[in-house]
């Protein structure tokens, strides 16, 4: 069985190699003779035969990836300058536009095997990372209860393990992602090792740090399979039964309800700047997110109000008064800029006492409390089938 740490020095490797040949194209592209033929010189044609040797050596040491693999399509240097010749003889620009595409192909070969090599970069963190970070997070709770002096620095086993894993995360995504906000301040707080310093990791730096590894490494291009070649076939069946209005929430993860707001605020007409409000104090550690709604008058001109939406991935309870309270204190750490308005965005419902609530509140002046059950989620993505289909909600 293969170790990650060999998968990782494979890739590695493959990626060195790469870069090799990425700059030895770089050279033979410049001197390739496709402008003026007289300003060519011998030793330029010898320096092109020596790199066209030496890309083709390492081009036969390069791994297929998914059975595609890097050809040598180079033209050779005699070939190019009679081509050159010729064209410079009888001015064809027609041909002389279709030779420079040939002879330019080599690197349309590189830029699609870069492309699968950072894919399949990016899959090998998908299958580790993910667990990496759960073991992170349980490190944090060892932590928490340990509980030294306040002067005392953090001398636990714990801490050197969530140090290590750090440092795995960050080896395994290299260039498959940038790394996330918070990154550097979670490595600060780690060398400093003060209770002061957990405090800083729990509530702040590994929130934002696992938000965006998410972000970072999920399948927002990915293909979602369709299982079928021609919807005409599809429809010509005469496909029967009733239609299911219900969305099988119980499919999402919390983090995938959070990107499914996201994505709907973001790709809606009336709203601007949706952002990620990462930095929370929120005992379930789900992420806020922020976004202004505009109104458009044509008498008063144009209103922003800024919106903050809690989301909710609930699956078997609703919402309840005490949710509603430890939210509108969270709205206070997003101040300021002034909130005028909470969302409350949930897979499931909400309980009588806690509409009771909202609607009270929403008497009074000040913050309006907006909710959006599943039910006003299910109307909302009734007109946005894309998302359902991306999220696999049917």
């Amino acid at each position: 069985m293969t170790t990650l740490n060999e998968a990782l020095r494979k890739i590695e490797a493959t990626e060195a190699n790469f870069a090799k040949l990425k700059k030895i194209w770089k050279e033979l592209s410049d001197l390739l003779p496709l402008g003026s033929v007289l300003q060519y010189k011998q030793e330029q044609a010898q320096r092109y035969d020596m790199l066209s040797r030496y890309f083709e050596r390492i081009r036969t040491v390069m791994p297929k990836i998914d059975g595609f693999e890097i050809r040598n399509s180079i033209i050779p240097f005699h070939d190019v300058f009679q081509n050159a010749l010729n064209i410079h003889q009888y001015g064809e620009i027609e041909d002389s536009i279709t030779f420079e595409k040939e002879a330019r192909e080599q690197g349309t070969h590189l830029s699609e095997y870069y492309f699968r090599l950072i894919q399949k970069r990016q899959e090998l963190a998908r299958l580790v990372i993910f667990d990496i970070a759960q073991s992170i997070e349980e490190d944090i709770k060892i932590l928490k209860s340990v509980e030294p002096s306040v002067r005392d620095k953090i001398n636990h086993p714990a801490w050197d393990a969530m140090m290590e894993k750090m440092r795995s995360i960050e080896t395994i995504i290299g260039n498959a992602a940038k790394k996330p906000t918070g990154w550097n301040e979670m490595m600060r707080h780690m060398s400093y090792r003060e209770v002061s310093d957990l405090q800083n990791i729990e509530s702040f730096d590994w929130p934002s740090i696992k938000a965006g590894l998410e972000e970072a490494l999920r399948r927002e291009y990915d293909p979602i399979p369709v299982e079928v070649t021609d919807l005409n076939i599809l429809v010509s069946r005469k496909p029967t039964g009733n239609v299911i209005v219900e969305l099988k929430w119980n499919k999402l993860t919390p983090s995938d309800f959070e990107r499914l707001i996201y994505n709907t605020i973001a790709t809606t007409d009336g709203y601007e700047n949706p952002q990620w409000l990462t930095h929370t104090n929120a005992p379930d550690r789900g992420r806020d997110l922020s976004v202004y709604r505009v109104y458009k008058d044509p008498l008063s001109g144009v209103q922003r109000q800024r919106i903050i939406i809690a989301c909710k991935h609930y699956t078997s309870k609703s919402v309840s008064v005490d949710d509603i309270g430890i939210l509108r204190t969270q709205v206070e750490l997003w101040e300021p800029p002034k909130v005028d308005t909470l969302v409350i965005a949930t897979s499931s419902r909400f309980t009588t006492d806690a509409i009771q609530l909202i609607e009270n509140q929403n008497q009074k002046q000040g913050l309006r409390i907006e909710m959006w059950p599943c039910t006003a989620l299910e109307h909302i993505l009734s007109e946005r089938p894309d998302l359902i289909g991306e999220f696999n909600l049917r």
